[in-house]
């Protein structure tokens, strides 16, 4: 059942972004009331890869040990945030983290490929959830989608 939800919502957020890139902004209406329960939906499999890469990223030594744990505990903010479901907060978080935990999830995916977890398929697929999950924020954000 849960599983038949988050695919109806996938293609749901499919369809309203990809319909955001051609007009490159969604309307008010959308961006407070329909993409935040999308971006709740998804939060906890993006987080997980995020939190992968940040501790992937400090048994590298790539991070210092506070730095890491600051990106932990601001994956946390990110967690109330998504469960309150108001886009202004959600949206101050997006335009601070984003960017940072964008790299992040890439580098969680790429360490599950490493340690033999996923394959490249599976590492894929994860590589377009963030993306597209990145798209919502962005629309959410009112900034203008980049064509693809």
């Amino acid at each position: 059942m849960k599983s038949s939800r988050f695919v109806a919502l996938a293609l749901v957020a499919a369809l309203l972004v990809s319909g955001c890139s051609m007009l490159g902004v969604a309307g008010r209406e959308t961006r407070e009331n329909v993409l935040p329960p999308l971006v709740a939906e998804a939060w906890p499999c993006v987080e997980a890869d995020v939190v992968r890469g940040i501790n992937d990223a400090r048994n590298e030594f790539d991070i210092e040990i506070d730095t890491a744990a600051e990106a932990v505990r601001r994956t946390g903010e990110w967690s109330m945030a998504v469960a309150v479901g108001e886009a202004g907060p959600i949206v101050e978080l997006y335009r601070r983290d984003w960017a940072r935990f964008s790299y992040y999830a890439d580098r969680g995916i790429a360490d599950r490929v490493d340690d033999n977890e996923i394959g490249p398929g599976v590492a894929e697929s994860r590589l377009e959830r963030v993306r597209k999950f990145g798209e919502v924020l962005r629309v959410m954000s009112g900034e203008p989608t980049e064509p693809e």
